[in-house]
């Protein structure tokens, strides 16, 4: 936040330059004037990020907000890495049992790669299916997604994957309404029911390499603040986002394990 600004719901939000604000997330966040890691609850700033995302006037809102504790392992912008050797299931007599295959199978691996992220983050599990999949003590959502590794998944094919909600791609919800108006260009209706079913209710994804993972890579994963993500989207299907854009957002990497 610009520190001292004084501003207050209501006021005109201007640049240092002396500029308006508008809708210029970019600009907002490089001049410090708002944070990627406020408290919707302090001043609505999930409001302000829908009116960005579906390019409706934005000339003000409350700066005033707090950040989420941070916690090694919930920095934003970074990517972790853990290296996994084996999954290994033991029995009351002592015996064991390889389980390794299950971290590779991903009927198998998507709530014990998502305990592992909430192991390393601190965040706590929330919901499976209605609302986001973690969540901090002060109530920031954040939504698991998962992308093909590059390593191991190289091909242009596997750039674009699935960040929206669920329901967005089902033939029995959202998916044909979607699919009618990307194919009428309708790009913005198709982003306000992508906003209406996950983006306008989560704070933060977490995205893992963990579709069609191999233990040849450590286990990956990064957050990104929801109005990143939305600035990422396919400009054709909103549903989509890029993971070499993704991962072009990061700054560093770190080494968890």
């Amino acid at each position: 936040m610009g520190s001292g600004s004084g501003l207050r719901p209501g006021d005109s939000l201007r640049l240092p330059s002396g500029e308006p604000a508008g809708n210029n997330y970019r600009a907002l966040t490089a001049q410090g004037w708002v944070s990627t890691g406020t408290d919707r609850r302090a001043c609505g700033t999930r409001l302000a990020i829908r009116a960005l995302s579906l390019n409706w006037p934005l000339s003000a809102f409350c700066p005033h907000a707090t950040v989420a504790p941070m916690h090694r392992g919930r920095q934003t912008h970074v990517l972790y890495e853990i290296e996994l050797a084996a999954l290994v299931l033991q029995f009351a007599n002592g015996t064991t049992l390889d389980f390794t295959f299950a971290l590779t199978t991903g009927r198998a691996n998507y709530i014990m790669f998502q305990a592992l992220v909430a192991h390393f983050t601190g965040l706590i599990g929330n919901s499976e299916g209605g609302k986001a999949d973690l969540r901090d003590d002060a109530g920031h959502a954040f939504e698991v997604k998962s992308y093909k590794d590059p390593l191991l998944h190289s091909a242009a094919r596997d750039d674009l994957f699935h960040t929206a909600a669920s329901s967005t791609f089902g033939p029995n919800n959202h998916g044909p309404t979607i699919n009618r108006l990307v194919r009428a260009g309708d790009y913005k209706g198709a982003l306000r029911i992508c906003m209406d079913a996950g983006y306008g209710h989560n704070d933060y994804y977490v995205y893992t390499n963990t579709a069609q993972f191999g233990l040849a890579v450590p286990f990956r994963y990064f957050i990104l603040p929801v109005a990143d993500v939305l600035a990422l989207l396919s400009t054709t299907d909103p549903r989509l986002v890029s993971r070499r854009q993704l991962l072009a957002a990061l700054s560093r990497t770190e080494r968890l394990a």
